[in-house]
């Protein structure tokens, strides 16, 4: 997704070192693409997207099992 210059995604949510209340800037690793990895979750864990850590994807939080790879196209 491309957000514009200057502007971020970040990462929120439970499970590991993820919250609710703050988020985790992601890695922007082309144009229209982002990153975030971590080896703290066990189990599962349940995300959700945000422009600056402010502006919230719609929809349904996203639910991932730890080991694993998701690959999301949020809407906001």
């Amino acid at each position: 997704m491309d957000v514009g210059f200057g502007n971020h995604l970040s990462i929120r949510g439970e499970g590991g070192e993820l919250s609710w209340d703050k988020g985790i800037k992601m890695t922007c690793i082309n144009d229209d693409t982002w990153t975030w990895t971590t080896d703290k979750v066990k189990g599962s864990a349940e995300v959700k997207v945000l422009i600056n850590d402010t502006h919230w994807a719609a929809g349904e939080n996203a639910k991932v099992k730890a080991g694993k790879d998701i690959s999301l196209s949020p809407s906001f």
